[in-house]
């Protein structure tokens, strides 16, 4: 189980990270994309497997898109 929310880099290959998920979904229509965004998620969830950590990264993913939002 992790424990705790690593926000070092973590990926060498961000380049592969997205080929890959852009592979994944090729050919998928928007809502098969959105189906396998969460069936994702919640393969990941699962694999880390604590709720204080999931916690952290929720808020952490809304503060983020609320930041981006905002007029400049």
């Amino acid at each position: 189980m992790i424990t705790q929310l690593n926000l070092r880099q973590n990926l060498d290959d961000f380049e592969a990270l997205y080929d890959m998920l852009s592979d994944s979904q090729e050919g998928l229509d928007t809502r098969q994309s959105e189906m396998f965004n969460a069936q994702l998620l919640l393969l990941l969830c699962n694999h880390i497997g604590d709720m204080k950590v999931l916690g952290e990264a929720c808020a952490l993913a809304r503060v983020k898109i609320e930041i981006a939002q905002m007029p400049n």
